[in-house]
């Protein structure tokens, strides 16, 4: 009996710290990730970026190496992503993007991620912003 609660005692405090020591989270077929564990996933070259907010939110500023498919046409541009490649999605907060991630999943992508927060995390964490102004005085 005492082994029995030593090991309940020692085993499930384990197993809980395990299953929350990472902050990723594996829900419907994609992953959720902090905006700090995405900045390494985004900088990766195999990695494909997808910034699914309306196309004036994207000017108005948006990740480096992301690219702008709305929400709204994703289901029509399918075939501008690869299936078999990481695909990391973004919006402002991440309702979008969690949408997208299940309309990916559904369709056959392998490795969706989200970014949870969003943009508002992305800018929050100090991580660099494009304007599309920026780009055009260059």
């Amino acid at each position: 009996m005492r082994i029995r609660r030593f090991l309940t005692g020692a085993i499930v405090p384990v197993l809980f710290a395990a299953a929350c020591g990472s902050a990723a989270s594996t829900v419907d077929g994609y992953r959720s990730v902090t905006v700090s564990e995405a900045k390494p996933m985004v900088d990766a070259a195999y990695s494909q970026f997808v910034d699914v907010r309306t196309a004036d939110e994207f000017k108005s500023g948006h990740a480096p190496r992301s690219r702008n498919i709305p929400l709204d046409t994703l289901a029509a541009n399918l075939d501008l992503l690869e299936k078999n490649e990481t695909v990391i999605l973004i919006c402002r907060t991440d309702n979008r993007s969690r949408q997208a991630a299940e309309l990916l999943h559904r369709n056959g992508f392998k490795d969706v991620v989200v970014v949870r927060g969003g943009m508002n995390a992305w800018t929050e964490a100090g991580f660099p912003i494009v304007r599309d102004d920026d780009e055009q005085k260059k």
